[in-house]
């Protein structure tokens, strides 16, 4: 990270999934991917 960037982290809140943050620390690498029209409306999850 620098001052004017931060990385994509992970953080575990215990509540049955993980969150997408930004540290310095531990980076996490993130792919965006297209999602078809008809997958709109669901949520995605990161693994």
């Amino acid at each position: 990270g620098s001052p004017t960037c931060l990385d994509i982290g992970r953080y575990d809140n215990d509540e049955a999934g993980k969150r997408l943050n930004l540290t310095e620390h531990e980076s996490y690498r993130v792919i965006f991917v297209d999602a078809a029209s008809y997958e709109a409306e669901f949520i995605k999850s990161v693994v």
